[in-house]
């Protein structure tokens, strides 16, 4: 029989108390000892709720490492706990909202099934017109805006996804949250990156990096990243070396994998505009392997500086292999001239005719110099 907590939010203070005191502590960057410390305590924390919510920091940890495997199965034995102390009271609702929100995160980035984070968005949508708050509200806003991004694949938002954003950010203005307005400058430099509006996207993500000061490190790395890829596109290289130095200590410092392949990324475009191919191979190759792991849809990254070095060498066979994934879900969209020579230069890597995969992987990165993806 489930048990019912009459008032969660008071049953256990000490445990408020620790929970409280990691919240802070994620926010600080301290990521990697927050779950240690975490894990360390679950097997002492008695009440179901509390342990919901200890487990759904786990969980978040991870998510601002944007490590989202490790992330599930914390996501998963919080709902378990929920579902134990299930009550009708706010506090409990609350709890599964937050809960629902981490959910949608891990389905976007790990899962890639858009029809479970679609089925995710209007469970949140019905519970929050009755139980949410304001901090919530603007969270789902940015799970709208993550659905928004998968189904365009990360290419020509509309425009409505620029008005979810300013709405939202206008919401935590008046709440005067300031981890939800740097959360959503973040976004909105997103979606006008994805847009090509790039001197807007290096404006917002330039205004969070500012509001972030020393803390919410793992939205700081968010908009360093995608600073340095912005001057990558408008091909400004000592502006792309500049914010990829940032970002490269930030992810370094506080474990987020990602980021410091994001930047091996850039550092190799760099230096293959420095004309150092080798060591541009070694570095777009190794974040390549990490990113092809964890099917990162922006592998584009090392993939273009890859293809360069491919068509330098002549090596099609290499050059079709690093080309496949940008055409395999989960991927970011390439613009349209771009994609009218991808597929007829795997087709050729398939069919093993090297001289037709060569010419349509010239006109590829023809394209990907003028597009600003090389």
């Amino acid at each position: 029989m489930a048990t019912t907590l009459s008032n969660p939010d008071t049953t256990l203070p000490n445990h408020n108390d620790f929970l409280d005191q990691c919240r802070q502590r994620i926010s600080s960057g301290a990521f990697n000892n927050v779950i240690a410390d975490l894990v360390n305590a679950l097997p002492n924390i008695s009440d179901a709720f509390s342990s919901a919510q200890a487990n759904l920091l786990v969980a978040d940890a991870y998510l601002q490492q944007k490590q989202f495997s490790p992330a599930l199965p914390y996501m998963k034995e919080a709902e378990v706990h929920l579902e134990r102390c299930r009550a009708s009271n706010p506090a409990w609702f609350g709890l599964k909202i937050d809960c629902l929100m981490t959910k949608a995160w891990i389905i976007y980035f790990n899962l890639h099934h858009s029809q479970n984070l679609d089925d995710c968005l209007n469970e949140l949508n019905e519970l929050l017109l009755e139980y949410g708050n304001n901090r919530q509200r603007m969270a789902f806003f940015s799970v709208v805006s993550l659905g928004m991004l998968r189904r365009y694949q990360w290419y020509n938002l509309p425009l409505e996804a620029i008005s979810h954003s300013q709405y939202s950010y206008e919401l935590a203005r008046q709440e005067n949250n300031l981890q939800a307005m740097i959360s959503v400058l973040g976004e909105l430099g997103m979606i006008h990156m994805f847009r090509n509006e790039l001197k807007l996207a290096i404006q917002a993500f330039s205004k969070a990096v500012e509001l972030c000061g020393e803390k919410e490190i793992g939205f700081k790395a968010i908009s360093t990243n995608y600073i340095a890829v912005c001057y990558r596109m408008l091909n400004k290289v000592s502006e792309c070396e500049h914010w990829t130095i940032q970002t490269l200590a930030l992810a370094r410092a506080h474990g987020v994998k990602v980021y410091e392949e994001h930047a091996n990324s850039n550092l190799a475009w760099i230096q293959i505009k420095r004309g150092n191919l080798l060591t541009a191979e070694e570095l777009a190759r190794n974040s390549y392997d990490y990113l092809d792991k964890v099917q990162h849809p922006f592998i584009w990254l090392p993939v273009m500086p890859l293809l360069y070095v491919c068509l330098k060498n002549g090596d099609w066979r290499q050059a079709g292999k690093y080309a496949f994934p940008l055409y395999t879900p989960p991927r970011k969209r390439l613009p349209d001239s771009m994609e009218a020579h991808l597929l007829p230069m795997v087709n050729a890597w398939l069919a093993d005719d090297g001289e037709n995969c060569l010419q349509q992987l010239k006109m590829l990165i023809q394209e990907a110099e003028i597009t600003g993806h090389l």
